[in-house]
């Protein structure tokens, strides 16, 4: 089964590279976490999932209207606290059970945002 979750660019106050005051910093951790816990949550209920699963890979997607260099561990540093929602929407027991692959960055978009796309696993993988 394939979910895909649909958020905001993360704010820079989320990147390992920020160097934001503790307290914005908190308080971008705190809106992203519940952005993506809101966006699971809908996109669960399109499916018709309801239990949790058993282990995920996330495949994010960053969508940027402007070509410029991006370090791949950064973009996926921040998503920290989108995995974080995730397992607070139930997609799985603890997020230790989630899996992130290589981030795929793509240019031109009308639309800034980043796709996770998620891939359920079962518990032998």
């Amino acid at each position: 089964m394939k979910l895909i979750v649909t958020l905001p660019l993360p704010s820079k106050a989320l990147s390992p590279n920020g160097r934001a005051h503790w307290a914005k910093k908190a308080r971008a951790v705190s809106d992203y976490r519940w952005w993506a816990k809101m966006a699971c949550l809908s996109a669960l209920r399109e499916v018709g999932e309801t239990s949790a699963w058993d282990a995920a890979i996330i495949e994010p997607h960053f969508y940027f209207r402007v070509a410029q260099r991006r370090d791949s561990d950064n973009l996926a540093a921040c998503l920290k606290s989108a995995c974080d929602g995730l397992a607070d929407a139930g997609l799985v027991a603890n997020d230790y059970t989630l899996r992130n692959a290589e981030p795929v960055v793509h240019i031109g978009a009308a639309r800034p945002r980043v796709e996770l796309w998620i891939t359920k696993l079962e518990a032998a993988e």
